[in-house]
């Protein structure tokens, strides 16, 4: 087989150039994508502390609301709706 490397040379000139970018830019654009899925799983995790934050408050809050109602109250004839 009988190769023309004249032709093959000005058929490649500046590919491995043109490649190199390629690479690059496809290298700062998989940068670019990352740096975005980390800024979206950083709000994640902001919003999930948040609603930690928030299921503890009411956690508490129901607790002390238990606690206040396992104090008996003490029914006296003075109290309306316990008099016939």
């Amino acid at each position: 087989m009988d190769m023309d490397w004249g032709q093959a040379k000005e058929t490649a000139a500046g590919l491995g150039k043109k490649l190199l970018a390629d690479l690059d830019k496809e290298n700062k654009s998989k940068e670019s994508n990352m740096e975005a899925r980390r800024k979206i799983w950083r709000q994640a995790l902001a919003m999930c502390e948040e609603d930690k934050a928030s299921f503890k408050q009411e956690l508490v809050a129901t607790a002390q609301a238990i606690k206040k109602m396992s104090t008996p109250a003490d029914l006296t004839s003075s109290m309306p709706g316990l008099t016939k």
